[in-house]
């Protein structure tokens, strides 16, 4: 079985796929159809979601239901043309915000690495000094502190 992350996978034999708990017609979720379906959470609008989305409204159905076709639940039900998240819906919605603020910290670092931004000091301080000193020389800095004996 090999995955890949441009939304394909190849299976090269369809009994390693059952074995491993996968079904066959299975789609990557992708950052997108995540994003669409947070909108439309927050809305509880197909309609406002697409246009706060910038994306028709055919496109944001298409995006949900993939999503449910690759959980194999329901996201949504429709009271009174709104649409309200089923119990599976809202745990996927907590672990969709999850999931995306790490993907935000991350794509934040990954741009602060890249930006020189991010830079690694190694700092050799006497143990007698090291808790005056570092408590005023790192007080202005983002920093992990590390100590070694």
């Amino acid at each position: 079985l090999a995955f890949c992350i441009n939304l394909t996978y190849t299976v090269i034999k369809e009994s390693v796929v059952v074995g491993l708990g996968l079904r066959p017609e299975r789609t990557l979720m992708n950052l997108n159809h995540l994003q669409y379906f947070l909108e439309t959470c927050r809305y509880g609008s197909i309609t406002k979601a697409s246009e706060v989305c910038h994306i028709s409204q055919p496109s944001i159905t298409a995006a949900i239901n993939n999503l449910e076709k690759e959980l194999g639940a329901k996201l949504f039900d429709r009271v009174n043309n709104r649409l309200r998240l089923t119990v599976v819906g809202e745990g996927f919605k907590d672990l969709t915000e999850e999931f995306l603020k790490t993907f935000d910290d991350y794509c934040q670092s990954a741009y602060d690495i890249a930006s020189s931004r991010y830079t690694k000091i190694r700092v050799g301080i006497p143990p007698f000094l090291s808790t005056i000193i570092t408590k005023s020389f790192f007080r202005n800095f983002r920093c992990s502190i590390q100590i070694s004996g």
